[in-house]
């Protein structure tokens, strides 16, 4: 009979090397769904939009930037009632009034921003997209990585995966 005894260095995000934080961020980009919950809620804003204005919804998303990524969403039946609902919506003041998360509020800055009516919504969706990307690439910075680490507290190996 043999009997071995391994040591493991454990690490939290703060103490790590930036070798080791590179492994981490690569763990937390590859293995770990990071954004899953951030895009469960940015298509459920679009689902409510799209049931607000009457409007059937088809999308292709990614918290990366992917070729194929598009939001759609077309009036079921009249135009005119279409931008109606839209205003309807921009002209509402009440913060996050279709599911009540701040992606509300970003689709609402969006939509007042851009020229809906001469561009359609094109550039709403390219915004709204843009800032996915741009959400997930913030997560995978030192400053956020250490927050989530901390707050969750995660401690990893020296390979940067979770211990």
């Amino acid at each position: 009979m043999r009997t071995e005894t391994n040591t493991i260095e454990i690490y939290t995000f703060k103490e790590a090397s930036s070798e080791l934080k590179n492994k981490i961020r690569e763990h937390f980009s590859n293995d770990h769904d990071l954004y899953e919950f951030n895009m469960e809620e940015r298509i459920s804003t679009l689902k409510a939009f799209s049931d607000l204005i009457n409007a059937n919804l088809d999308y292709a998303l990614s918290c990366v930037p992917d070729r194929g990524e598009f939001i759609s969403i077309q009036p079921e039946d009249n135009f005119n009632e279409f931008y109606e609902a839209i205003n309807d919506f921009i002209n509402n003041n009440e913060s996050c009034s279709l599911t009540g998360v701040c992606y509300d509020d970003d689709l609402k800055h969006y939509l007042k921003e851009s020229d809906i009516y001469h561009d359609g919504l094109k550039e709403v969706w390219t915004k709204y997209i843009d800032s996915m990307h741009n959400e997930y690439e913030y997560m995978l910075t030192d400053d956020y990585l250490s927050e989530h680490c901390e707050a969750n507290e995660y401690e990893f190996t020296i390979d940067g995966n979770l211990y």
